[in-house]
């Protein structure tokens, strides 16, 4: 079930794409069937789930137009990821995260941009699942913010109304899982968050654990996570070099300690 937020941010976006096509586009021929193709030039009509899932994974070059192709898949593609019928990480939004968002007229980016904020604050509000349980369709945590960052490339947003969550609210335990997660990978530089399609610029990680330095520690520390997990927090804000070393001393301690 969606929350009403999703269900308006998805009306919007499939009213302010309705009727929309890629007039000339011919596609990749060795990629996709010419009826596949042909639902890029005609407005409307439902797109299967398979043919979304294959044009949500294509590399822009395959696409004649593909601001005007994503256009058209849009009003479709958006209700597929809110049932998390469609896969988004590791390249399955491949088409859409390298849009230069801000070249579209702001109705369109607004209205976007809303669908995955919508999506992300109702995973960010639905309880973590039970041990040995899954996430309801559509609201597995860490699936969704990887797919809403690959989409458009940037985590900014995600962050923001992550961070207007209350203290001791359902965010802190997606937060404390997540830190779990991803901890060692982020102490590493290593980015986290799934397919970066926007080559232009480097993967946000700094924005990332800078963001955890001022966000976690308060937030942990309520739930009583980890003091290793705090730590690791701790370590982001050491140069790259130093964090190692002070990891085997801290784990030496308390190791002896223990």
């Amino acid at each position: 079930m969606t929350s009403h937020s999703l269900d308006r941010s998805i009306a919007r976006v499939r009213t302010v794409f309705a009727g929309m096509t890629s007039p000339t586009e011919t596609g990749c021929g060795r990629c996709h069937l010419p009826s596949e193709i042909e639902l890029l030039r005609t407005p409307d009509v439902p797109v299967p789930a398979e043919v979304l899932s294959m044009f949500g994974r294509e590399v822009p070059s395959h696409f004649d137009d593909r601001d005007a192709s994503i256009r058209r898949l849009l009003p479709d593609l958006v209700v597929l990821i809110a049932r998390g019928e469609f896969d988004g990480e590791y390249g399955g939004l491949n088409s859409m995260g390298s849009i230069a968002w801000g070249d579209w007229p702001a109705e369109q980016r607004e209205a976007v941009f809303a669908f995955f904020e919508a999506w992300f604050v109702q995973a960010l509000r639905t309880p973590p699942p039970g041990r040995g349980e899954d996430a309801p369709a559509g609201t597995d945590f860490d699936q969704v913010l990887r797919t809403c960052v690959s989409a458009l490339s940037t985590v900014t947003p995600f962050l923001a109304l992550w961070a207007a969550e209350p203290l001791g609210s359902v965010a802190d335990a997606h937060l404390a899982a997540w830190v779990e997660l991803h901890a060692d990978d982020l102490v590493n530089n290593e980015w986290p968050l799934g397919w970066w399609c926007d080559y232009s610029r480097d993967e946000p990680v700094a924005e990332v654990q800078a963001w955890l330095c001022e966000q976690a520690p308060a937030r942990l520390r309520a739930q009583d996570a980890d003091p290793g997990l705090l730590f690791r927090i701790d370590l982001l804000d050491l140069p790259y070099d130093d964090r190692w070393p002070a990891l085997e001393v801290w784990e030496n301690t308390t190791s002896a300690t223990g």
